[in-house]
């Protein structure tokens, strides 16, 4: 998988918003390609495994018919208890299919295949994580940077990073607001007790 640098992808430079819409359709470019590539390494993984699964279930059933034939053929080698009246080994469908089980080769065989479909199980599980938190940042890219963009072109549209126009000097504890509040208070006593009272008879 691609590395990328997640948090310099996703950071803005306000002072450089131009450059930063330029930058933010080739980000989201690259991030969609990367899921594109990791969507198809874990579809080729499914599909791999699917085969792989054809092929043990196809090797399992070729050594089961070949034990089945040879248990059938000298059930004796294969400690048959079950006798008939004259003495000779009988196999029961259901002691040749243990026997089958019980075989050396067909449990070697099975550890061998289930070794080979883990592998490729354990490949598919990594893809799938992989392709899940590209997905997640293609995502992110898309929607949740630009409308970060958006709203740092509004703010700077509406004045927020210019030069404030209010004077910085503050009284110890208060904020600039309530400085700037206090003052309109102040002015609007001062014309209130100026204006005379008229007095109704």
């Amino acid at each position: 998988m691609t590395e990328f640098d997640y948090e310099n992808d996703l950071a803005i430079d306000p002072h450089a918003l131009d450059e930063e819409w330029l930058r933010h359709s080739q980000i989201c470019m690259n991030y969609v390609k990367a899921a594109a590539e990791a969507q198809r390494k874990h579809s080729r993984l499914e599909e791999k495994l699917k085969v792989i699964k054809a092929e043990v279930k196809n090797e399992l059933e070729q050594e089961k018919a070949e034990l089945d034939h040879l248990i059938r053929k000298e059930p004796a080698k294969y400690d048959c208890q079950t006798k008939d009246k004259d003495g000779n080994c009988k196999p029961t469908e259901t002691w040749i299919s243990g026997a089958i089980i019980r075989s050396e080769k067909y449990r070697e065989l099975i550890v061998e295949t289930n070794d080979k479909q883990a592998e490729v199980m354990d490949s598919l599980i990594e893809a799938a994580y992989n392709l899940e938190i590209i997905k997640g940042a293609s995502d992110t890219f898309a929607w949740q940077r630009k409308a970060a963009l958006e709203g740092a072109c509004a703010l700077w549209y509406n004045g927020y990073f210019s030069i404030p126009n209010l004077p910085r000097e503050a009284i110890e504890g208060k904020r600039i607001a309530d400085v700037a509040r206090d003052k309109v208070s102040d002015k609007q006593r001062t014309n209130l007790n100026k204006k005379k009272r008229v007095r109704r008879k």
